[in-house]
């Protein structure tokens, strides 16, 4: 019971300390969002057409190496937000990166996790995640 408290607090805890921006690069926001669930987040391209709309971008903070995966899933989450935001339908060649002290230390493309980047890569107390994509809104029909 106790773990589980740890959990639901670390939750918590990353949940608000989501940042993100948008840059549109055709037109403006739209008045109506897309609902954040139909936001796709791609690993390759879609078959089908679309348009890079925007870029966005999100961060999370974490000072616990070994909750990686909750600042993850709270910066990948406020990347969906942003697209939806923007208007699109997902969001394409996604970048994360790995930022200590303001600096990059690990940068790969959502998909390609690195194996072994836990036992070969020191960081300090804190830490960012960043993802940074192209937000997308398909044309024609699927």
């Amino acid at each position: 019971m106790k773990s589980f408290k740890r959990l639901l607090f670390v939750c918590l805890l990353f949940a608000g300390c989501a940042t993100g921006s948008t840059v549109m690069l055709v037109g403006n926001a739209p008045e109506v969002s897309t609902p954040v669930e139909q936001v796709r987040l791609f690993l390759e391209p879609p078959t089908r057409g679309y348009t890079v709309i925007a870029v966005v971008q999100a961060s999370a903070e974490s000072d616990d190496f070994n909750s990686i995966s909750i600042a993850e899933g709270a910066a990948l989450k406020k990347l969906k937000e942003q697209a939806a935001a923007a208007g699109a339908d997902g969001v394409v060649d996604i970048i994360r990166e790995i930022m200590d002290g303001g600096v990059v230390i690990y940068s790969d493309s959502l998909g390609d996790y690195p194996r072994n980047l836990h036992s070969t890569t020191t960081l300090s107390r804190s830490f960012s995640i960043n993802f940074r994509g192209k937000a997308v809104k398909f044309t024609g029909q699927k």
